[in-house]
């Protein structure tokens, strides 16, 4: 069942830390490694035009929904609602590049949202909703962060079109380090392949 598939998936990925303490999580994408490659060098490139630090490689994600610090022990509890979920896989096209002054990041976006990305998204909050799981309800602007700490404007006057096809999606969790923030993932899902069969 979903519960039990959950908790396996949890068992595989590593037992969440005590539940005597709070971590920040949230559920995302993470690209492709090809996806990543381009991201990668897009946020080298914007860095330096824009005096910022770019994101590390291995941190490139997009956020579905961002849920907060929790006591550790609502994992499994998150893990169970989600695991409900059925959606198909969909491709994502990265194709803008957009500087948030107030937030001082530059970001990859999306002109059109796919259908399915909107979806799972929808489908997340009203499961959340349903089992009485606070998250952060802003408005969802779909995007991967590459440059933090940015203070000037300029961007390329062409961005380089940046796919994946996205089969699966995680509940990740935003840890400290010496090396600043990382990200890993608690759980992971998959997206249905499409059968037109």
């Amino acid at each position: 069942n979903s519960t039990s598939l959950a908790l396996a998936t949890i068992a595989i990925l590593g037992q969440p830390p005590s539940v005597d303490s709070f971590i920040k999580v949230f559920f995302a994408l993470w690209p492709e490694d090809t996806a990543r490659e381009q991201l990668d060098q897009l946020a080298k490139q914007l860095a330096m035009t824009n005096e910022g630090s770019r994101i590390r490689p291995e941190n490139l994600h997009l956020t579905l929904l961002f849920i907060g610090e929790v006591d550790a022990s609502l994992v499994p509890k998150l893990c169970q609602a989600v695991s409900v979920l059925k959606q198909p896989a969909f491709d994502l096209v990265l194709d803008k590049v957009s500087f948030w002054k107030r937030a001082g990041i530059v970001i990859a976006g999306i002109k059109q949202p796919p259908a399915g990305l909107l979806a799972l998204v929808q489908d997340l909050q009203q499961v959340l909703s349903t089992s009485g799981i606070q998250y952060d309800a802003r408005e969802f602007k779909p995007h991967v962060t590459l440059v933090r700490n940015a203070k000037h404007h300029p961007l390329p006057d062409l961005l380089p079109t940046i796919s994946w096809k996205v089969t699966g999606w995680s509940l990740a969790q935003s840890q400290p380090t010496s090396r600043g923030v990382s990200y890993r993932a608690l759980a992971n899902w998959k997206l249905e392949s499409h059968n037109p069969c």
